[in-house]
């Protein structure tokens, strides 16, 4: 009448088996930490436009009292509001100093759950 069926379950590994199959904790922490030292390049990169940005504002003051330089003032002010640039240079740091952090609790998850 009926056929035997028979279906292969594969057996559940043990724990040492499930912790050899996990990657060493430096081979996670290696690429984390590069990306917080690229993080920070980033932050320092970040940090030293919006100083020259601050020099060229200056200028863009010193221009606009003398009268000079109206059109490229206009462009200039058109494309810093299109891209947001003060925007920008306000979110930026603390978005590199939040990605910090969660590299750092990564790094100290993954060092938790290492043997």
């Amino acid at each position: 009448m009926g056929q035997d069926v028979t279906i292969a379950v594969p057996d559940a590994p043990n724990r040492s088996e499930a912790n050899e199959s996990r990657p060493p904790a430096e081979a996670i922490e290696a690429p984390l930490r590069a990306l917080g030292d690229t993080v920070r390049i980033l932050s320092f990169a970040v940090a030293d436009l919006a100083r020259l940005v601050q020099a060229y504002r200056a200028l863009e003051d010193a221009a606009a009292t003398n009268g000079v330089f109206r059109e490229e003032l206009d462009e200039i002010r058109r494309l810093s509001g299109e891209v947001g640039l003060y925007d920008l240079l306000e979110r930026i740091p603390a978005a590199a100093e939040q990605t910090l952090e969660d590299a750092d609790r990564l790094c100290e998850t993954v060092q938790a759950r290492t043997p």
